[in-house]
């Protein structure tokens, strides 16, 4: 019995020292508690602020798990992180650190890129001197509760004016007063309708009068006109010739009463020479009215052709074709919400008619096209892989051309750089728009592979001035962009009304 029970004893024993055992190492393993010296070398990064950050937090390399953050203290005003690589981990001066997380709820941790080969490598208490700050959400909340308080501020200042019973008797008087206006004017269209329809029948039956008389006569018209200039014209050609013949004969008869040299037969021949030529004078001029009369010759033609007439018609429409033409200048700026920056474009708007249109657009891009390129190295400490990003391309191009059915319009061509296509429905007026923008369907850009899809709500407040609102890249999430902006639309006409009113000091 005594032999049994010691067993028993030996037994729970080796069992109790199993399970301490089993829990200290979980204990240790779990807790990333150490009794030895830990392995790896320690590194320095320097942040504003770390928010989100706790000892113990991963240290990630190319999504790879590096080391730990041993410990977090506050340094000249910046929170220092004491960062623990694992033996073998590699890192260059040019490394960059940021803080990141997993999703938008999820744990957070450091990230920190292996930097490019040719840097020197960072050994035992070096620095990370690189580092990338995150957005500050407690910031960005307090922008929103001052853009409210804004917003509260300018509501109240319209309802104190609105609300007050003085704003709301004004503002009923208006009303009132642009009841009786309109009132009258209807009033005064209703007294004078008849004769307001008959006047205008009138003038409608002269005008079609005037225009069967004109095109009844147009030849004949054209005609006479046409004759006169000719008889004018061979007047002008000879009548210095008919002058002085006339001044001869009169010198000849002068001659003979004066001297009485000559006889009266004399005189009369050269009386009847003088006839002759006159004749001969007004015989050319009829032979060149019958020219004309049968369209001979440069003038003739012009006088009887009908083509000629047509070809004026044509001219004509086209040169008020012409006066329809409009064009368009605008300027906008949309702030971006994830990105911080502004996004700028200036445009031409050629409009040819009422139903097509051409768009040219120069856009300033803060964020670019990013291309990155990944660079690995194999080295007797082990592989290490870095990624360089560079920015290029903020400076883009547009070129469509469009055509709207009534209050839909559709475009085509280039945006930004690439092809794409666009839609507008236009409201109020045309004082409203909503847009949808898809382009750039063949990225190949981190991040951005599928195609850039934009939606844009745009209202006009003033004549000149225009507000929008909308969400850009809406296919791809790491791009994702809330934006509202604005800006000023001017046409030609306009620029040269500004233009004209400007002084202009001596």
């Amino acid at each position: 019995m005594k032999k049994e029970m010691i067993g028993t004893d030996i037994k729970v024993g080796i069992f109790v020292t199993i399970v301490i055992i089993v829990l200290a190492y979980m204990t240790f393993t779990v807790g990333d508690f150490r009794i030895f010296k830990a392995k790896g070398y320690k590194v320095y990064a320097y942040f504003p602020t770390v928010a989100g950050i706790d000892e113990k937090s991963r240290v990630k390399i190319a999504g790879v798990d590096a080391g730990r953050i041993e410990r977090i203290e506050v340094a000249e005003g910046k929170a220092r992180l004491t960062i623990r690589l694992n033996p073998g981990i590699v890192i260059r001066k040019d490394s960059k650190a940021s803080i990141k997380g997993v999703g938008l709820l999820g744990e957070k941790f450091l990230e920190i890129t292996a930097g490019s080969p040719d840097q020197p490598v960072l050994t035992e208490g070096d620095t990370i001197t690189q580092v990338v700050q995150i957005a500050d959400i407690d910031r960005l909340l307090t922008q929103l509760s001052l853009a409210a308080e804004d917003i509260s501020g300018f509501m109240k200042s319209v309802n104190e004016v609105v609300g007050s019973e003085e704003g709301k008797k004004k503002m009923k008087d208006t009303l009132s007063n642009i009841k009786d206006i309109t009132e009258g004017i209807n009033r005064i269209v209703e007294t004078n309708d008849k004769r307001i329809n008959r006047i205008l029948a009138n003038l409608d039956d002269l005008t079609v009068s005037i225009n069967d008389l004109v095109n009844e006569n147009k030849k004949s018209i054209n005609q006479t006109v046409n004759n006169f200039q000719e008889f004018s014209d061979s007047l002008r050609a000879k009548g210095p010739e008919l002058v002085d013949n006339l001044k001869k004969a009169t010198e000849d008869i002068r001659s003979a009463v004066e001297e009485n040299r000559g006889t009266l037969k004399d005189t009369m021949d050269n009386l009847k020479s003088a006839t002759k030529k006159a004749e001969t004078t007004m015989d050319s001029i009829d032979s060149v009215m019958k020219r004309l009369d049968r369209g001979e010759g440069t003038i003739g033609k012009l006088m009887t052709d009908d083509k000629l007439y047509q070809s004026l018609d044509k001219v004509a429409e086209h040169m008020a074709r012409a006066t329809r033409f409009r064009t368009y200048f605008d300027f906008r700026g949309e702030y971006m919400q994830r990105d911080e920056n502004t996004k700028g474009y200036f445009g031409v708007t050629l409009q040819p008619s009422e139903d097509k249109f051409y768009i040219i657009q120069v856009v300033n891009d803060p964020r670019g096209k990013v291309t990155t390129t990944d660079t690995t190295v194999t080295t007797d400490s082990g592989v290490s892989t870095s990624k360089e990003e560079k920015v290029e391309d903020k400076l883009k191009f547009s070129a469509q051309i469009g055509r709207r059915y009534k209050d839909a319009a559709g475009r085509v061509g280039f945006f930004e750089n690439t092809f794409g296509v666009g839609a507008d429905y236009f409201l109020f007026g045309d004082k409203g728009k909503i847009s949808l923008e898809a382009w750039d369907f063949n990225s190949k850009e981190a991040g951005n592979e599928k195609a850039h899809l934009k939606a844009t709500v745009s209202y006009t407040l003033f004549k000149y001035i225009f507000l929008n609102t909308g969400y850009d890249n809406i296919l791809n999430k790491d791009r994702r962009n809330y934006f509202f902006g604005g800006g000023v639309r001017f046409e030609d006409e306009d620029l040269k009304y500004l233009l004209g009113t400007m002084p202009i000091r001596p």
